[in-house]
């Protein structure tokens, strides 16, 4: 009977022990070179706060101390939070872009970034209810952005192309008069930090960067974003933009979209 009873009693163990542990981790998106690393997780809904992502986001940046730009994003693993986004080489930006915003602002649901640049992080997090509280994890925030008048704050990076020399895009969200050889030396710089050789940078006055339909992503962490523009009035604003490529030209160019000097708004 003996031989019997403890198997069972061992199988019931490893059932309840199952069922009270938490869901292991989903990767998501999973992208990194020898300088950068992106990486979307799926936790466990029970386990998700915002004290629980604060300390992971402390451990992920302590396990990788030599990347020079971190990008950690943690939801839970539900559904409505599990998101991705689709791209399109030949949509019309605006009901595109708009079609995927909509089915994601409408979902309530808890998510944290870590956004870590050369050693300086910050963490970003917003509970259910669509508050956003941010923390900084090092003496200083990495967001802000300070060109001739310009005043801004760096509100998200994207990624494209192939590792481990990927495509990095940097969106930026401020107000003042910014000069093109401000921003082509800005985003020159920041390639450089990255040791990249194709980025991009756009700045805006807000955070509707609607135009983005190839690399889709939406402002969950600008609190006081307000309404997004009618198509109409998004149009009549001003995204002024500069790269620096070489894989493209076998050259380097290092340019923006204005001459001279422009202002946002």
């Amino acid at each position: 009977m003996n031989s019997v009873y403890l198997p069972l009693k061992l199988l019931s163990v490893l059932v309840l022990s199952a069922l009270f542990l938490p869901a292991a981790d989903r990767v998501l998106v999973d992208e990194s070179s020898p300088s950068i690393v992106f990486r979307m997780i799926a936790v466990s809904a029970d386990a998700f706060s915002e004290e629980y992502v604060i300390r992971r986001c402390r451990s992920f940046l302590a396990d990788n101390q030599e990347k020079k730009l971190i990008v950690l994003t943690l939801v839970p693993d539900q559904p409505n939070a599990t998101f991705s986004t689709l791209g399109c080489d030949h949509c019309k930006p605006y009901p595109f872009w708009m079609m995927q915003y909509k089915a994601i602002a409408k979902e309530k649901f808890p998510i944290g970034e870590l956004m870590a640049l050369d050693g300086s992080a910050v963490v970003r997090y917003r509970s259910t209810t669509g508050t956003v509280s941010e923390t900084v994890l090092t003496d200083r925030d990495p967001r802000p952005v300070l060109l001739d008048s310009f005043q801004g704050r760096i509100v998200h990076f994207g990624l494209s192309g192939r590792m481990p020399k990927p495509w990095l895009q940097v969106y930026v969200v401020g107000t003042g008069t910014i000069s093109a050889k401000a921003g082509a030396d800005y985003i020159a710089a920041v390639a450089r930090q990255m040791g990249l050789e194709d980025s991009t940078v756009e700045f805006r006055s807000d955070p509707w960067f609607i135009n983005e339909i190839w690399g889709p992503w939406f402002p969950l962490f600008e609190e006081h974003r307000g309404e997004p523009p009618g198509e109409a009035e998004f149009n009549s604003t001003k995204t002024l933009r500069c790269f620096v490529v070489l894989t493209i030209y076998k050259t380097v160019t290092n340019t923006c979209s204005w001459k001279g000097s422009e202002t946002l708004p």
